[in-house]
């Protein structure tokens, strides 16, 4: 008997999705095989305004990290220190699943003085 189990894997690391399937003889164990592919299907991108308040100076460079790793998915990016107020303002435009704007959006919110504000446009 040629018997076989699929299970479907998805995986996001660093701002990246991935579909695929995983194909294992259900007696043996055998012929194991994974078709992995950068999966534009996987779900409908929707335009996200991110707003970031950097309260720390020093905490520039891991924001800037972050959104550099998340970069493919920026259309729009701008940037201004707001001396009067001590904190620096950055204001993102996103075009991406909205599991990536989640993740982007909690990696930065994780950063200590470090505050994020995301909406959703229905476009």
């Amino acid at each position: 008997m040629n018997t076989t189990i699929s299970l479907l894997v998805e995986r996001l690391t660093d701002g990246e999705e991935f579909k695929g399937s995983l194909c294992m003889h259900a007696v043996t164990g055998m012929h194991i095989f994974c078709r992995i592919q950068k999966g534009k299907d996987m779900e409908e991108k929707r335009i996200a305004i991110l707003a970031i308040a950097v309260k720390n100076r020093d905490r520039a460079m891991q924001v800037n990290e972050l959104l550099h790793s998340f970069g493919k998915y920026i259309i729009s990016r701008n940037g201004l220190p707001y001396s009067e107020r001590g904190v620096s303002i950055i204001t993102l435009i996103t075009d991406a699943p909205q599991d990536i704007v989640s993740s982007l959006s909690g990696k930065i919110g994780r950063i200590s003085d470090v505050e994020i504000k995301t909406s959703y446009l229905k476009v």
